[in-house]
């Protein structure tokens, strides 16, 4: 159990540095190999857990500072079907909504959401009359 949590620990951390800029992509695979490496011959299992804590920890701060790909899931959501088929791939439903725009129901339902909680326009913001 503590080796495939430390295995996979490792393969996560790596995965991160690797999206570094290459300026600092060199140095901080290089820190965690050395860091796991270290501490592989290991074998007191409260001495682990805190080991796999603390990379626990840094996994998590590599996760904030890691730059997220271009294209890795920039909208998710409800999608809009438009009745008919493609014409490319008889049996598929077509759709407009891409991800570059913005989803239309998750429109909708976000300015119903505004008027239901009571936002009519934004002239409080401007300083005008309530």
């Amino acid at each position: 159990m503590v080796l495939s949590s430390t295995l996979n620990m490792y393969k996560n951390m790596l995965k991160m540095a690797r999206s570094f800029p290459p300026s600092q992509r060199l140095d901080s695979i290089q820190r965690i190999r050395e860091g796991f490496r270290l501490n592989i011959s290991e074998t007191d299992p409260q001495k682990m857990q805190e080991l796999l804590k603390h990379a626990q920890s840094t996994l998590g701060y590599l996760k904030i500072v890691t730059p997220r790909q271009a294209g890795a899931r920039s909208q998710e959501g409800v999608t809009r079907i438009v009745f008919g088929e493609s014409k490319e791939q008889p049996g598929r439903a077509v759709s407009n909504w891409t991800g570059k725009n913005m989803d239309p129901d998750s429109v909708k339902r976000h300015y119903q959401s505004l008027k239901r909680a009571g936002f009519k326009d934004n002239s409080h913001a401007k300083g005008g009359a309530f």
